[in-house]
């Protein structure tokens, strides 16, 4: 996953964010594949792989079952689900 930090102009980590999910489709798309295959972590991998495209739902869901509050959400939000997120932007 690429880091804002690793990079000296916005648009450069932007780009490099786009070409880092289209990876997660490539993934996406191999599960999809195999859906009816059964292994252990299957779950789990979904749930990650919903988290990582930006799946808010899967955000939420997430936080109510294991005690996470505003800012443990707030972090992943603005890590997986809206990487341009500003400090500016936070209440």
């Amino acid at each position: 996953m690429p880091n804002l930090e690793n990079f000296q102009h916005d648009q450069d980590f932007y780009d490099a964010h786009r070409l880092w999910k289209t990876g997660l489709h490539r993934v996406r798309r191999e599960c999809v594949k195999h859906k009816d295959a059964k292994y252990e972590g299957k779950a789990d991998l979904e749930e990650m792989l919903c988290l990582l495209e930006g799946d808010t739902r899967t955000l939420y869901e997430i936080c109510e079952r294991t005690g996470g509050g505003f800012r443990e959400a707030v972090c992943v939000w603005g890590i997986w689900i809206n990487e341009g997120l500003m400090r500016e932007q936070l209440p």
